[in-house]
């Protein structure tokens, strides 16, 4: 486990959610939906209850870019960084993540993805 340095914890005002895209490394995930406070309410396409309520680093919410890792806290309190290097962000209203279906906000973080290469 990465050591992690002057992390900042707390979370932007900002009400803005995030879809974070993954590397695909083989790994059960490509994606996770976290709200504006940086609370992962899902993970796709698996995997979903492994990762659902983990705590997305504050800083990484403000300032992650394609290429970063990502620092998160674990259900358990442990502080981590995530292996796979994040490869597509998408910014969306927070009331959006919550009300739309998981599905639904998948396919169109797909059709950007694709759209963008």
């Amino acid at each position: 486990m990465k050591t992690i340095k002057k992390t900042i914890w707390s979370f932007a005002p900002e009400n803005t959610a995030k879809i974070f895209g993954f590397k695909d490394n083989g790994q059960d995930f490509l994606y996770w939906f976290v709200d504006k406070d940086g609370r992962v309410l899902a993970a796709h396409p698996f995997q979903s209850s492994v990762w659902k309520d983990c705590i997305v680093a504050g800083h990484v919410m403000e300032l992650a870019e394609p290429g970063d890792q990502m620092d998160y806290i674990f259900k358990d309190g442990t502080r981590s960084t995530l292996v796979h290097k994040i490869n597509k962000i998408f910014e969306l209203p927070a009331d959006e993540i919550n009300e739309t279906p998981i599905q639904e906000l998948v396919q169109a973080a797909k059709l950007k993805i694709h759209k963008d290469k």
